[in-house]
């Protein structure tokens, strides 16, 4: 597991032990994703396809977060462990 994942991880089982885990904000888990290297905020000026979800928040041009290299990986590995 790569440090990026061992800082997430630790981020979330700090504010569970914390908090009810009911109580994880989406953007909370949005910034911490984006401060550790998961997510890069990008500059658009129009939606980047038909699917575009930023297209359903605001009007261009805005700020879009994308999945990094290092998302995606653990993306696939969550794909992996998961249970068809």
């Amino acid at each position: 597991m790569s440090d990026a994942s061992m800082k997430f991880v630790g981020w979330v089982l700090r504010q569970w032990m914390q908090h009810d885990i009911g109580d994880f904000d989406g953007g909370d888990i949005q910034d911490q994703l984006e401060k550790l290297g998961f997510l890069h905020r990008v500059h658009v000026t129009e939606p980047c396809g038909e699917f575009c979800s930023c297209a359903e928040w605001d009007d261009f041009p805005q700020h879009c977060l994308q999945h990094t290299p290092l998302a995606q990986q653990a993306i696939n590995l969550a794909k992996q462990g998961a249970k068809p």
